[in-house]
């Protein structure tokens, strides 16, 4: 099961590129620096210009610069901009479409209901700039709790 599509994890690398560069980029620049698909990392940015994230500039010093500030878009802004909304389960929906025929029966379904709203609340209150810094505060609690061996550290 996949949580964060490939277009997902393709528009983060850009973003968090363009965050740490003023100078903006070119798609061809971040493909051929990652080995990435170069239409398809072209296709994932026009859909970030699309959504207001980056702006593009043609010409010869043209290419891609960041426009929101990276402290106000979070992982569940992009997850949603390129995927729709998150959903763990089909039963997670707030419409019901898609839900499986056992949703009135079900035994998880409230509890994997729980673990969905907690991944969605870290998605919200994940943030581009969070995920850029070198000792992300999510990279540090997870070394820190693999050394000490306290999993029940861990949030939520």
């Amino acid at each position: 099961m996949i949580l964060i599509s490939r277009k997902v994890d393709y528009a983060i690398l850009a973003l968090i590129h363009l965050m740490k560069s003023k100078e903006g980029f070119s798609a061809r620049q971040v493909a051929a620096q990652y080995n990435l698909s170069r239409p398809f990392l072209a296709n994932i940015l026009k859909e970030l210009c699309h959504h207001g994230f980056i702006e593009s500039h043609r010409g010869i010093h043209g290419g891609y610069k960041l426009v929101r500030d990276p402290a106000q878009v979070t992982m569940d802004e992009i997850i949603s901009a390129l995927d729709g909304p998150f959903q763990l389960m089909s039963c997670a929906r707030e419409d019901g479409e898609g839900a499986c025929g056992l949703v009135d029966v079900c035994p998880v379904k409230g509890p994997l209901r729980v673990v969905h709203e907690r991944m969605a609340a870290v998605l919200v209150g994940t943030t581009l700039e969070d995920l850029g810094r070198s000792e992300s505060p999510l990279v540090t609690l997870t070394m820190e709790n693999e050394q000490n061996g306290h999993a029940s550290d861990l949030p939520g």
